[in-house]
C-alpha cells in the first residue's frame, strides 16, 4: 500500500514507486512490502506495521521508529523484537533524522550481504 500527499492509496505528490500487491492487508500484502525494502521507516502503527516490522526483522532488514508517533512505534524503539537480537529497533525525534539512520542502517546491511 502506498500512501500519497492527501490522495488516499496509490498515487500522490510523493509516490516514488508503487508496489502492486493485487493483496489485501491481513499478511500477504505486509509480507511483499516489507522484503521490497532496504528499510523501513515505521510511524505509529497497528498490527500491520507490526507484521511488517516482524517480517523486516526476520529477513535483517532496518527498521526504524520515529519517536512521539505513537503506536507500535513507540512500543518498539530501543528493543529487540525477540531473544535472537538480531538487532535493536532504532529511533529517531525527527523525519530527517530516520531517514539519515534508515539509508545508513540499510548501506552497512548491503555490505554485509554483498
Amino acid at each position: 500500500m502506498t500512501y500519497g500527499k492527501g490522495k488516499g492509496i496509490v498515487g500522490g505528490d510523493f509516490t516514488d514507486v508503487v508496489i502492486s500487491t493485487g493483496m489485501e492487508r491481513g499478511g500477504g500484502m505486509e509480507l511483499v512490502l516489507a522484503l521490497s525494502c532496504d528499510a523501513i521507516i515505521a510511524l505509529g502503527g497497528g498490527s500491520g506495521t507490526l507484521n511488517e516490522i516482524a517480517v523486516a526483522y526476520q529477513a535483517d532488514i532496518p527498521v526504524v521508529v520515529l519517536e512521539g508517533t505513537g503506536g507500535w512505534s513507540g512500543k518498539l524503539k530501543g528493543t529487540f523484537l525477540d531473544e535472537r537480537k538480531r538487532y535493536v529497533i532504532r529511533s529517531a525525534k525527527a523525519p530527517e533524522d530516520a531517514v539519515r539512520i534508515a539509508v545508513e542502517l540499510a548501506k552497512e546491511t548491503a555490505k554485509k550481504y554483498g
